[in-house]
């Protein structure tokens, strides 16, 4: 079905036109689809929910927001040498919200990329890092830690990548360096 809503029309929008880092991920991927989908209202077909992957995203936000109470590294921060801990900001709710999400307008244009963060880390020197939590069921041979995340999920990279530009027309003192919780189903064990 055609879409009539939330179509970009180049210097006849009211105000930003939203572009949220999945749409930039769907411009990579195909021009011609970005093209029909942002311009035209063809989207493309939906895909199946990922209830599991959204499931465990939700528990290790709740997780990890109870260390940031108490102030607190979490023992995964502790255990792989990051020595900081979960960030407190006002705005952090909001930023982690689909739809709403942390914003910046691209300068000269029309358009404000957004993005829907998982979390932030701080270091005593106040910088910060862009955490997104992952989900998969995978045997045990495949670790990531042994994998550059760059060349084995390109949008991964993509994605902590334009969230750390948002984040730093935010005015926050973002690292060049993202980090993954990566969560792992393991099939293979037995129990």
């Amino acid at each position: 079905m055609k879409r009539t809503r939330n179509l970009y029309k180049p210097g006849n929008n009211s105000g930003l036109y939203p572009l949220s880092r999945s749409k930039i991920d769907d411009f990579i991927k195909c021009k011609r689809c970005f093209y029909l989908d942002r311009r035209l209202g063809i989207s493309k077909p939906k895909s199946i929910p990922f209830n599991l992957n959204n499931a465990v995203d939700k528990l290790m936000k709740k997780e990890f927001d109870i260390f940031r109470k108490k102030r607190l590294p979490h023992p995964l921060m502790t255990e792989f040498g990051f020595e900081g801990k979960p960030m407190e900001h006002p705005s952090l709710e909001i930023w982690r919200q689909n739809f709403k999400g942390v914003r910046a307008p691209v300068f000269g244009t029309d358009l404000e990329v957004t993005g829907a963060i998982d979390d932030l880390w701080v270091k005593k020197n106040n910088e910060v890092y862009v955490v997104d939590y992952k989900a998969t069921s995978k045997s045990k041979d495949g670790k990531l830690s042994e994998v550059n995340i760059g060349n084995m999920w390109p949008g991964y990279k993509t994605q902590a990548e334009i969230y750390q530009w948002i984040l730093r027309k935010n005015e926050i003192n973002i690292s060049n360096i993202a980090y993954f919780v990566y969560c792992n189903a393991l099939q293979d064990e037995e129990k």
